[in-house]
């Protein structure tokens, strides 16, 4: 059996997500990644094309507010694995599922299987444990059979049966994901979530017309970054009590950007 991985990336160096590790984690455990590349204009294409032979750089124009579900059916198309696995650029897999979910695909007729995310926030020792607030999904049907009638709906997140509804196929099982979507640099964290507003305004038919999207200059997220110590969000962070994924054992400091000034709020408060 062979497990085809495929992501997405555009200008990943410059927006600060963890691309490059993400790649070098999972080329230990898928048999190929695919990776949309959406030709970008900082680097990002020249970082990852000598990580590994399993990795195919697909260069295909993308733009951040268009419609992802038909670039992750496209990933999808270049997949010859016998179950395809969609990940963001900073979702990881970690190691101490790998055995499980190879086993378990070995043998399931399940045909939608979810990966269940942990979402740290600021950095790899905290963890943002309420999704209501920031709207993370707790789980994304993202691991499937490398079938046609399998496409990506809605935000792009999740794969669907076409001619069936949400549920056809569903597996009750489910496999942890370590999502590192708030662990990056404040500024990029604050143009991430404006880039991802006006995607989903799009999306519900607000930005039909492309020509009302108004770009911000870059430099204006840097004098207002993000900042970590929001009293709201703060209430729903506790700290992650571990295993840490090998990766980020070996690179702590590529999976922190808040300078742990969350954690040791936390341990503060635990006292």
């Amino acid at each position: 059996m062979k497990i085809s991985i495929h992501t997405v990336a555009k200008d990943a160096i410059r927006l600060d997500y963890h691309l490059v590790e993400m790649l070098k984690h999972h080329s230990n455990f898928a048999d190929e990644i695919i990776v949309m590349e959406g030709c970008s204009s900082d680097g990002t294409f020249e970082a990852i094309r000598s990580i590994s032979d399993k990795i195919k750089i697909v260069r295909q124009p993308w733009g951040q507010t268009q419609h992802l579900p038909s670039y992750h059916d496209l990933g999808k198309s270049y997949c010859s694995g016998d179950w395809c696995i969609k990940l963001d650029a900073d979702e990881l897999i970690p190691e101490w599922e790998w055995s499980r979910l190879r086993a378990y695909l070995e043998n399931t007729s399940d045909l939608l299987v979810p990966v269940r995310l942990r979402n740290f926030y600021g950095n790899y020792k905290v963890e943002h444990v309420n999704p209501q607030r920031l709207a993370w999904p707790e789980y994304k049907w993202s691991i499937y059979p490398n079938r046609p009638n399998i496409k990506f709906w809605g935000d792009g997140s999740n794969v669907r049966i076409e001619g069936k509804d949400l549920e056809f196929g569903r597996s009750g099982e489910s496999f942890e994901v370590h999502h590192f979507g708030t662990v990056r640099h404040a500024a990029r964290l604050r143009e991430k979530w404006r880039t991802q507003a006006i995607r989903n305004q799009k999306h519900t038919g607000k930005y039909k017309n492309r020509g009302r999207i108004i770009p911000l200059p870059k430099w204006l997220f840097d004098l207002f970054p993000y900042n970590w110590m929001e009293p709201e969000i703060l209430e729903d962070l506790k700290i992650y009590p571990g295993p840490y994924i090998d990766i980020v054992e070996k690179n702590p400091d590529e999976f922190t950007r808040d300078g742990f000034i969350t954690y040791r709020h936390l341990l503060k408060k635990s006292r």
